[in-house]
């Protein structure tokens, strides 16, 4: 009986360790599919794994072009080798309108005035352990279902600018984008998840981050450098941004149901000043445990919608105040807010704003309970 017990026991134990089933993914390519040698620049029309034996170049047209109006499954290994562009076409253009494709393990560069990956419409598009250098846009195309990009660095004028004319899944995980006009352009996401990621984002436009029309987005443990004056936008329900650094940005943020905690924001100094360094705009949203370090005449945060959520933040502003709270039936617990001045008379801006009906809790405003 003990034995009985003792193989019980282990085989719940077995059973309990286990890992869950993998859930499908756009890189399970089916293993049947055949494989090729490529040696120069191709077109690809049909299902396969298509492996780099050497660099190869474009002429007139783009050096690798991946066309198909069937549903196909096609990898690219670039198998350690380069896929060199020109000033007449670049390297990668994609056509395939049903295409489930995969790019692998290698390099894709052009100069500056072609895309790096371009193309129309592809069911879904991954990138692996592949690095896209130069061109005017890393990748500029249009995606039926998903996008994901892993382990990859993109070196662009303008990273990212992808658009679906349905609902799709952008997924991005420990990458390194470093954009020097444009970083993400992204429309249209349902579920996507952009997470351990570093952004570098250079002088760039009034926005260089715009994601629009958006639902469940995750932004997850991503370091974010931008530059000062720049305004990330995003407009999105029920979006989760946690444990991400963010530096020299501020965001303007738009939609129901969003969750922001335990971020850090650091806007440094403005040549102008925004509305705040975190602004959010809409219903039923929590703000938690986040630091929040205005530079000069920005406000901190400011929350604009009924039944907010503020607690356990600490947020300091200089010359403006660290919170701006507009809504009913919101509330604040145990947040540290600092009002520091450059001025003679601190007095005249209050520490917090916050709409009468709000439940102000047992907060502090420059060390002593606010109000």
């Amino acid at each position: 009986m003990r034995t009985r017990n003792l193989l019980a026991g282990f085989a719940l134990i077995c059973l309990l360790a286990a890992p869950a089933p993998a859930q499908p993914r756009i890189s399970e390519f089916d293993a049947t599919i055949p494989t090729f040698d490529v040696s120069g620049p191709r077109t690809i029309t049909e299902s396969g794994i298509y492996r780099l034996t050497r660099d190869i170049e474009s002429s007139e047209t783009p050096a690798v072009v991946i066309e198909s109006f069937e549903p196909i499954e096609v990898v690219l290994d670039l198998n350690g080798f380069e896929i060199r562009g020109n000033d007449l076409a670049g390297p990668l253009d994609l056509r395939a309108a049903e295409g489930r494709i995969r790019v692998m393990n290698g390099t894709l560069q052009t100069p500056r005035r072609q895309g790096v990956v371009t193309g129309g419409l592809a069911r879904s598009l991954e990138l692996t352990d592949v690095e896209l250098i130069g061109g005017d846009y890393g990748i500029e195309m249009v995606l039926g279902e998903a996008l994901r990009i892993q382990r990859s660095r993109i070196a662009s004028h303008r990273c990212i600018s992808a658009s679906a004319p349905e609902a799709w899944r952008p997924a991005f995980d420990h990458n390194l984008f470093e954009c020097a006009w444009v970083g993400f352009d992204l429309q249209n996401n349902v579920g996507g998840r952009i997470a351990d990621n570093r952004i570098e984002i250079g002088p760039a436009t009034h926005a260089p981050f715009n994601i629009r029309n958006g639902d469940g987005l995750l932004f997850l443990r991503n370091t974010w450098t931008g530059e000062r004056s720049q305004w990330a936008q995003i407009s999105c329900d029920r979006i989760h941004m946690a444990g991400n650094r963010f530096f020299g940005m501020a965001f303007a943020i738009r939609g129901d149901g969003i969750q922001f905690r335990d971020n850090e924001i650091d806007t440094d100094i403005w040549p102008a000043q925004p509305r705040s360094a975190v602004e959010i705009l809409g219903d039923d949203v929590k703000v938690r445990g986040n630091r929040v370090d205005a530079g000069p005449w920005i406000p901190g945060v400011t929350v604009r919608g009924d039944r907010t959520q503020v607690f356990e933040n600490d947020i300091a502003a200089i010359d403006t105040p660290a919170l701006r709270l507009y809504g009913v039936d919101s509330w604040m617990r145990s947040n540290r807010f600092v009002r520091t001045s450059l001025q003679p008379y601190p007095f005249l801006t209050p520490v917090i704003l916050a709409d009468p009906d709000s439940d102000l809790g047992d907060n502090l405003c420059n060390g002593e309970p606010c109000f």
